[in-house]
């Protein structure tokens, strides 16, 4: 009986099966925007009927949204804009005249230094302005450069 006892547990020898060849494809689309591609969207009409308007109809209120975004941000900015240039122009109006009022009554040099020094100010914004403005533009004609080196 000791001879039998291991007999169900020999291991089988391993025997590979015939090589068969297989492939595989993998296809990937991709695409940008809010609009699908044409073939996309016939399929989506395929599934639901009408999904490609109401796609279109997404897409033209998302861009709608997005412009009207844009201009309440090009309107604020003129605005503030605007009332800081307003602002600049009424202090340095008050300034001015509170230099000549000193001057006028026997403080000549007060006047004179506050004069000089709104005239110093209002030069100083000006050009720093200027170079900052500058240097904004050529940031965005680095980041155009960049964006087309990219897409070549």
């Amino acid at each position: 009986m000791s001879k039998n006892k291991n007999r169900g547990l020999v291991p089988q020898q391993y025997q590979p099966s015939t090589p068969q060849a297989r492939a595989q494809t993998l296809v990937a689309q991709q695409y940008s925007g809010p609009i699908p591609p044409p073939e996309a969207m016939e399929k989506y009409n395929q599934i639901l009927p009408g999904a490609a308007d109401r796609i279109l109809k997404m897409a033209e209120q998302q861009s709608q949204h997005r412009q009207g975004l844009e201009n309440s941000v090009v309107k604020g900015n003129l605005s503030h804009q605007r009332w800081g240039l307003i602002v600049g122009a009424i202090i340095t109006i008050v300034v001015t005249v509170a230099g000549t009022i000193l001057a006028l009554y026997d403080k000549p040099t007060e006047g004179l230094i506050a004069i000089l020094s709104m005239i110093g100010i209002d030069a100083g914004v000006f050009v720093f302005g200027r170079l900052r403005q500058e240097k904004d533009r050529a940031q965005k004609l680095a980041e155009i450069d960049e964006a087309k080196k990219g897409n070549q």
